[in-house]
């Protein structure tokens, strides 16, 4: 899933409801807003969720063969 930071503040029942393996949080790597939240990780971590940022693993690309999803990190261009 890629994770809409607001909507974890609201739904807590979201974790439990969608179970998901991976969750892909999009943020900018001199973002100014505190993102992503504390509480979010924890969430997430809590339930077990595989958590991938853009602004500590750069582009993340996901490949499905039909039985299994591979996240792919790219590094490049992260500082």
């Amino acid at each position: 899933m890629v994770a809409p930071l607001p909507l974890f503040r609201y739904c807590s029942k979201l974790l439990e409801r969608v179970h998901p393996r991976f969750a892909v949080i999009s943020v900018g790597a001199r973002n100014t807003h505190g993102h992503p939240r504390k509480e979010v990780l924890a969430r997430l971590g809590d339930a077990h969720v595989l958590t991938y940022r853009t602004d500590l693993e750069g582009a993340i690309t996901f490949y499905l063969d039909g039985k299994t999803v591979t996240p792919c990190l790219s590094l490049a261009g992260v500082h």
